[in-house]
């Protein structure tokens, strides 16, 4: 009995240091800028085109976002800081769990979007982009017109969702309306169920705008269904809960998002036309 409970308390130790590990502690943006230098930590959930780690590079808009930042605090507020990048991550539950255990000088990079539940639990940037979630098959699969065709055009196939994304709400929702046999597999991340729905003509999903473009660039055989477009969504960077180093990064990045080497970023990364699909989102 003894041996069990030592047994338990070492596994439980051991789970929470695993856990402690992977969120990080930075410095407050008040002991960074009355010391006038400091690290600034970025972790992200890996995302075409927003970041994504590249030939040793990190690359993407919120790279490129990140790195403007950094010139921001060097030139507007005397503040030499260095960028730190932790591996990326692609399980989205885990990435957003560690981002609420993290503090201090440490930012979230990916398509994270802004819930009112979500911003009870950590600090969110000001939206730095507007996203269209979109319901993608492959090109097979035949056209949905109605949602009300759902049930019996879709009949056969089945859903593959992020778990604790946006995405799961949409699908479910979809499923309660028009689709009440709808069989729903669950995945660690986006890219996943996309990769699902690749490997299988009988299944769909949820995308967001930019990695369902990032598949059509590629030339992968995937088919929007507009009819069941989710605009109104916002991507935001995220840092930890109450963190203070909100109120200085979106003093820059309202600046930022003004600028036409911003709109050049995006379009470098995005593409004209997922750029034109966001403007006319918002």
């Amino acid at each position: 009995m003894y041996k069990k409970i030592i047994l338990l308390l070492l596994l439980s130790n051991w789970l929470q240091t695993i856990a402690n590990a992977q969120t990080i502690k930075g410095q407050s943006w008040t002991e960074v800028k009355q010391k006038g230098s400091g690290n600034l930590y970025v972790t992200y959930y890996d995302t075409p085109n927003l970041i994504e780690k590249v030939g040793g590079k990190y690359e993407g808009v919120c790279a490129d976002i990140m790195q403007n930042f950094v010139t921001f605090l060097k030139d507007r507020r005397k503040v030499n800081v260095t960028l730190k990048y932790r591996d990326g991550q692609t399980n989205f539950k885990e990435f957003y769990n560690n981002m609420k255990g993290s503090s201090g000088a440490v930012f979230g990079l990916g398509n994270i979007t802004i819930t009112e539940e979500r911003k009870k639990e950590v600090s969110f940037s000001v939206p730095f982009m507007t996203n269209v979630a979109l319901l993608v098959t492959q090109k097979s699969a035949p056209p949905l017109t109605r949602l009300n065709e759902m049930s019996t055009k879709f009949k056969g196939m089945k859903a593959y969702v992020a778990k604790g994304t946006t995405h799961e709400k949409f699908m479910n929702s979809l499923k309660k309306q028009f689709y009440p046999e709808m069989p729903i597999s669950y995945t660690t991340s986006s890219k996943e169920a996309l990769a699902q729905v690749l490997k299988d003509p009988k299944a769909f999903c949820y995308q967001d705008l930019v990695i369902y473009f990032d598949a059509v660039e590629d030339k992968k055989p995937v088919k929007r269904h507009s009819v069941a477009d989710r605009p109104g969504e916002s991507f935001g960077l995220v840092m930890p809960p109450q963190s203070d180093w909100q109120p200085v990064f979106n003093e820059f990045l309202v600046q930022f998002m003004q600028t036409p080497e911003y709109r050049k970023i995006l379009i470098e990364h995005l593409g004209a036309d997922a750029v034109q699909i966001m403007d006319m989102a918002k």
